[in-house]
């Protein structure tokens, strides 16, 4: 063989090579991201809070690496997914559907935990914690309850939806619901 084909051969092994590496570096942030998307539970600020860190982490992480760079230009919309290479091409799918599903529960956690309506709701499923546990004998009713919620909480104001998550929050507490999760 050529000595120029020999430069060209091995210049294409070490360029597969850089990719097989990159490809299974970016596996393993895949696999990262489908357990903080299944371990995610908690209060809505937390996971707010974990998404954003998250997404802020796989930025920083991504824009260090020149494959890294492109998969982000490609997320931001300013670069065409058919420029990367194949066989990251249906991962990557499948990752930007994911990045784009924690960017969009992020900002709607980061929206939630501002809302006075969550705060208080947050609030008054302590209180029926509470009247469960039979420290408030005088709530003994749904709709009892839903009216006390209305006067110490002013922000919530349908005592039917208060119902609603009363009948809600008795079912999660189940226990066969305790046992199926």
């Amino acid at each position: 063989m050529d000595a120029n084909v020999q430069r060209e051969l091995e210049a294409l092994r070490k360029r597969v090579d850089w990719l097989e590496r990159q490809t299974r570096e970016f596996q393993s942030i895949f696999q990262s991201l489908a357990v903080d998307i299944g371990v995610l539970r908690g209060t809505r600020a937390m996971i707010g809070e974990h998404l954003g860190t998250s997404l802020h982490a796989m930025r920083d992480l991504f824009s260090k690496r020149p494959l890294g760079v492109k998969m982000l230009s490609v997320l931001d919309g300013s670069d065409d997914p058919a420029d990367l290479p194949p066989d990251l091409a249906q991962q990557f799918a499948v990752f930007r559907g994911v990045w784009r599903s924690m960017q969009a529960m992020a900002s709607a956690e980061r929206k939630l935990a501002k809302d006075p309506k969550q705060a208080a709701k947050d609030e008054a499923k302590k209180l029926w914690l509470e009247r469960r546990a039979g420290k408030h004998p005088d709530l003994r009713w749904n709709w009892q309850f839903a009216a006390e919620c209305v006067r110490r909480w002013p922000v919530l104001t349908s005592p039917d939806t208060i119902k609603g998550w009363c009948t809600k929050w008795e079912k999660e507490a189940r226990p066969e619901n305790k046992r199926a999760s």
